[in-house]
């Protein structure tokens, strides 16, 4: 029974992807090298109730001339919260207006979009370009069903404009949204462009050609080296739990440790611990 319903699942699957279109793509021609920023934010829980959490926030920016840094900037801030991402999306929108004031090309991790209008028209004024590159997708505005990294498979260098059922989505996007392929041997981006247009692929091409990443701007690779939480969290919860025992909250401490991702109080963790 469950074989036959595969079966059918994957024969529906199929056809859904045997309709993907065949779009008129812009090859990429030349590269352009010069300077780039890139900004990136990481964040971490270190303690939770379940409603509170003890978050710590990391997120800076890189900048590169040529393949060599220039500049950087890195910043930590702990916070009470109820949802971390929001703040960390603020403070990465921060960091690309404080990098705008030193490079006029600025990389940001992820989609440039928000339900927020001051931070839509924070970006939208900068004079400096701003670029989000997504490393994963949903959007599926080219073929329902299919993300729109997936529908397009032209070889070599590229980058095709969104142009299909964008209004509905305009109250979010800050930018223009774009499919592109950076690097031959590469794999095809979303990509968001703030105060630029079809100029920024020669550069985004020069800056993809790192064989750690090839067709990922390699310049986010070092602002997320830069921010990464995970060689850090540790520093963080030993510094947390001294603090708290020193005011008296040593059994609150364990009840709301976070431990693989989890709150140690929760009984889904206990559950886990026993199955």
């Amino acid at each position: 029974m469950i074989e036959k319903e595969m079966r059918d699942i994957i024969s529906e699957l199929r056809k859904l992807y045997e309709k993907r279109k065949e779009l008129n793509v812009c090859y990429i021609e030349g590269e352009e090298k010069g300077e780039i920023a890139a900004v990136d934010g990481g964040s971490s829980i270190l303690w939770s109730n379940g409603i509170k959490n003890i978050g710590v926030l990391r997120y800076g920016f890189v900048i590169y001339d040529d393949y060599k840094i220039k500049d950087y900037f890195v910043e930590n801030k702990v916070v009470l919260t109820e949802n971390i991402d929001p703040l960390r999306i603020e403070y990465e929108m921060e960091m690309v207006k404080k990098a705008s004031e030193k490079c006029d090309f600025i990389l940001y991790d992820g989609a440039l979009v928000t339900p927020h209008k001051e931070i839509k028209e924070k970006i939208q004024d900068l004079e400096s370009s701003v670029v989000g590159i997504s490393k994963k997708t949903q959007v599926s505005f080219l073929e329902a069903g299919i993300p729109d990294t997936m529908v397009i498979k032209n070889p070599g260098k590229w980058y095709y404009k969104v142009d299909i059922d964008l209004k509905k989505y305009e109250w979010l996007l800050i930018g223009d949204v774009y499919i592109a392929k950076l690097h031959e041997q590469g794999r095809n981006f979303r990509i968001d462009v703030v105060n630029g247009g079809e100029e920024v692929f020669p550069k985004l091409a020069y800056f993809s050609k790192n064989p750690l990443c090839f067709g990922y701007p390699y310049p986010l690779l070092e602002a997320h080296r830069l921010v990464c939480m995970d060689d850090k969290k540790e520093a963080f919860k030993n510094v947390l739990r001294k603090i708290m025992f020193e005011n008296g909250m040593e059994k609150e401490y364990f009840d709301g440790i976070i431990s693989g991702d989890k709150i140690t109080g929760d009984f889904h963790t206990y559950i886990d611990k026993i199955v």
